[in-house]
């Protein structure tokens, strides 16, 4: 039995009398050829890929058994990695060796043909190699005189007349000058060698590498993971001062008017018994917003019934929320200082679960307060507008006290509403009694949570997300193109992944950042850095709230907060004087400490007075530049452009106008 080893020449007996360097001329020759050598390399290739693709199924089921097994989990990364690097070199190795294997099986088919179809007499069968090979390939066959065709390559196999091998091929079998040349196949072979080396040992060495780091970076972002008791901390470190947690907690009293307000509401229109007619849902902006506009148009017949009827209902759940206790929930509710939500989540569950469920029913609080406040004033009940602008401010407070951006968002829209209600009562209901109870209201109630706690908040939600999603090696180990990313950013992919520690020191930069620009009033702020828009790395850019958004609101309730001190102080001057002041100056400093800075433009407030009161009756304007930081005198837009003086727009119609403080229209 023969051992084919590298030489598979020396399979064939025929080979036997001639050395090592006329039978490897001899294969060289034989396996010449354009087409014969594409359809080789292409079976070889095509192999190495079956086998590359075979090997690779077990090696991702042992990765993914790994990762379940619990006593492999709980071992050192290194052992683990070790353990991988065992399972990968057989894997891995099957690649190479099906391509060696095919490659020599192509070989020996392609020899053994030449031999035994090529290398014998067509009549007798006679054996025709060692004999010299004429012109035309032809060989006489000594046998039977026969004249055959044989191989070209059968003419690195003649011996002379004393049987010795002697190189004396036809002139067909000669070499000629190609690109693989000896040296160059020398070289070729080499390079065979070492890529195989690399696929076989380097490339499973370098992958137990890249595991050996996954599984460190799972180890630090496991260490590094706030969790939910870092967000209550941080909650429960910005209540006011001198507030325990043993104190009452305005939160659970909201949360029992929002049950009360669902039962009430389960009676009255969602219940089996059928709200007034035509009415779909009780809309108390319509209470305070009346007559209603359908799109700068008036509404037809139809869409005019189902408002009124929709009016009619908000009306009728005032009376129901009224009588059934519900303001007095409310109101229990301001008076508590303390204002924490319970998550609802055992320790150690991602921050990712905490997600508040309240914030649809605060703002139907919200709108039903304004409508309450608009129908005290109509009553001209003045402690029943005070009680609704309390609780109202209250419930603005108790969402900026959870922290999280869309809590602090919807605070700040609740606390705009308000506003905006308390500015209607000192155009409309000018009286000491009202000036009063909304400086009392907005004393007591305003939202004074600091915005590091949002911050902070924001922080730890993506810190605590970028842990949990790094702390898990399968579900980052093909980088960006993992599914959690792919499924994470609906199959858009811009940006890489990065390593745990990058991802995490974008986060405390870009929130670093934050609190700088967040100290800064918005003329002097600095310029949003880019990363916050795009910082290069999928998982920040995904987790990264709207900063600018959420200091453009910031900014946008400061400059409604100062608007009001300046109207509270201008009514208060009228109740003394009789009269307004020639300028805010006259304010200053029995009714303000100082006129208060626009934040937009680091500009005073500016005041106007009418010659007399204009269609909203108003005596006087304050305001504040738009977009271009220009005073126009008081110069107002169309009421649908009212914001766009702030932030501006491509459009004409937002330069060269101000902002108007007591615009009632907007």
């Amino acid at each position: 039995m023969r051992i084919i080893t590298r030489r598979i020449y020396r399979a064939f007996p025929e080979l036997d009398r001639y050395d090592d360097d006329r039978c490897e001329r001899f294969v060289r020759a034989a396996r010449r050829g354009f087409v014969r050598s594409a359809v080789r390399m292409g079976l070889v290739g095509l192999a190495f890929v079956v086998a590359m693709i075979a090997g690779l199924f077990p090696l991702w089921y042992a990765g993914g058994a790994i990762d379940r097994w619990t006593p492999i989990r709980q071992g050192t990364p290194l052992g683990m990695a070790l353990l991988m690097v065992l399972i990968a070199v057989p894997c891995l190795g099957l690649a190479p060796l099906a391509g060696f294997l095919t490659r020599d099986f192509l070989l020996r088919r392609r020899v053994r043909y030449v031999l035994r179809a090529r290398g014998v007499c067509l009549n007798c069968r006679y054996t025709l190699i060692g004999l010299p090979v004429g012109d035309g390939n032809t060989v006489a066959c000594p046998e039977c005189a026969t004249e055959c065709h044989v191989d070209p390559s059968l003419g690195e196999l003649t011996l002379d007349e004393s049987g010795m091998a002697r190189y004396t091929p036809s002139p067909d079998a000669l070499p000629k000058p190609l690109f693989l040349t000896p040296g160059r196949v020398r070289f070729l072979r080499r390079s065979a060698w070492v890529i195989g080396g690399v696929l076989v040992f380097g490339l499973p060495l370098a992958w137990g590498t890249y595991e050996i780091r996954l599984r460190k970076q799972a180890a630090a972002a496991i260490t590094q993971k706030p969790g939910i008791e870092a967000l209550m901390a941080l909650i429960e470190a910005h209540q006011p001062p001198g507030v325990t947690p043993e104190d009452p907690n305005g939160f659970e009293r909201f949360q029992q008017a929002v049950v009360l307000m669902q039962t009430i509401d389960a009676g009255i229109w969602k219940g089996t018994t059928p709200p007034p007619a035509k009415a779909t849902h009780p809309e108390f902006t319509f209470v305070y917003e009346w007559p209603i506009r359908a799109f700068g148009r008036e509404p037809t017949e139809n869409e005019r019934a189902v408002n009124e009827a929709n009016r009619a209902l908000a009306i009728q759940l005032l009376e129901e929320y009224r009588a059934k206790g519900l303001f007095d929930t409310l109101r229990q509710a301001a008076d508590c200082r303390r204002a924490v939500e319970d998550p609802g989540l055992p320790p150690g569950s991602p921050l990712a679960s905490y997600m508040s469920s309240n914030l649809g029913p605060m703002r139907s609080l919200a709108r039903m307060g304004a409508a309450r406040m608009h129908q005290a004033l109509e009553r001209g009940d003045t402690a029943d507008f005070a009680d609704a602008l309390r609780s109202t401010l209250a419930l603005s407070r108790i969402a900026a006290h959870q922290g999280l951006a869309v809590n602090r968002l919807v605070g700040i829209a609740i606390e705009s509403l308000a506003l905006a209600r308390a500015r209607h009562a000192l155009a409309f209901h000018p009286t000491p009694e009202v000036v009063a109870a909304i400086e009392t209201a907005i004393a007591e109630q305003t939202m004074r949570v600091s915005i590091d706690l949002l911050i902070d908040a924001e922080r730890a939600m993506a810190t605590d997300y970028l842990c949990g999603f790094f702390s898990d090696p399968a579900t980052v180990r093909l980088g960006k193109f993992s599914s959690a990313i792919r499924t994470l950013s609906g199959g858009v992919i811009s940006g890489r992944l990065g390593t745990f520690a990058e991802n995490l020191t974008a986060v405390q930069e870009v929130f670093g950042t934050a609190k700088v620009l967040s100290t800064e009033e918005l003329f002097a702020r600095q310029p949003a850095p880019p990363q916050w828009d795009e910082s290069g790395l999928v998982l920040v850019d995904i987790l990264l709230p709207a900063l600018s958004k959420i200091l453009r609101s910031e900014d946008q309730i400061t400059m409604e907060r100062r608007g009001m001190a300046v109207l509270l102080a201008l009514a208060k001057y009228r109740f003394k004087n009789g009269t307004d002041p020639d300028s805010l100056a006259a304010l200053v400093p029995e009714f303000l400490p100082a006129i208060p800075i626009d934040p937009y433009s680091g500009q005073p407030f500016f005041y106007v007075k009418l010659p007399g009161p204009d269609a909203q009756g108003r005596r006087y304007l304050v305001y504040i530049p738009g977009i271009d930081g220009i005073d126009d005198g008081g110069r107002q837009p169309a009421p649908n452009n009212a914001w766009f003086v702030l932030t501006g727009s491509d459009g004409p119609t937002t330069r060269g106008f101000d902002f108007i403080i007591n615009d009632n229209d907007r």
